[in-house]
């Protein structure tokens, strides 16, 4: 469990989206998969969650929780 609020993981899930795929417009309803996430991009967002969170995120989570809204409530709980 991360001891961040809510607001501020959905923060550093959609800036991290935002890093990953940088020609996108990315908001809390962007979804990995519409952005062209493949497994590289999975594991450059899970690096930059992980160090932006401080716990590990595991991909798995991105391919079940694929928007930003859901990974962040996801990561939240």
């Amino acid at each position: 469990m991360n001891t961040a609020s809510p607001n501020m993981i959905q923060s550093h899930v959609i800036d991290a989206y935002r890093q990953v795929f940088p020609d996108e417009a990315v908001n809390t309803d962007s979804d990995f998969f519409d952005l062209g996430g493949d497994s590289l991009s999975v594991v450059a967002l899970c690096a930059l969650l992980e160090k932006k969170l401080g716990q590990e995120v595991h991909p798995s989570l991105v391919i079940y929780f694929p928007t930003v809204e859901a990974l962040a409530k996801e990561l939240s709980s």
